[in-house]
């Protein structure tokens, strides 16, 4: 393999975490794939999950509430090439205490230690693409 061959994740791996405690969802990928973390490249210092949203996710509140002991950041990405901003979708989302309406291709912010999800999906016109990005230790 060249020097750097092994920066590039082809392969992800389904990763059962805790805050998924629910087996199995309808409407979009589950769990979600990993590209990278400590396990796939262990001097990585962040983790990259990827899932597709392209029906409402049945059950709706699949992600239980739970908190890292890293920043993360979750971008909701819509998939119109014309029109990038539309997420074209709608959900909520608790951070903290304070329910957070995402309609928007956006990137939320989540501070380590604070609390967050249930994600409550409210409409999914196309399919959206969620990437959760933890910028540190995962657990």
């Amino acid at each position: 393999m060249a020097k750097y061959g092994k920066y590039l994740i082809n392969e992800p791996h389904a990763v059962e975490l805790a805050h998924h405690d629910v087996p199995q969802v309808k409407g979009c990928t589950w769990p979600p794939v990993t590209y990278l973390n400590k396990d796939i490249l262990p001097e990585s210092k962040a983790s990259i999950s990827v899932r597709w949203i392209w029906a409402m996710p049945e059950p709706n509140d699949h992600v239980t509430r739970h908190a890292h002991s890293s920043d993360e950041v979750i971008l909701f990405l819509g998939t119109d090439a014309k029109n990038p901003t539309d997420l074209g979708a709608e959900l909520e989302i608790t951070l903290g205490d304070e329910k957070i309406k995402v309609d928007k291709t956006s990137a939320l912010y989540v501070p380590k230690g604070v609390e967050h999800n249930p994600e409550i999906w409210k409409r999914v016109d196309r399919p959206i693409l969620q990437v959760a990005v933890v910028l540190g230790e995962y657990d």
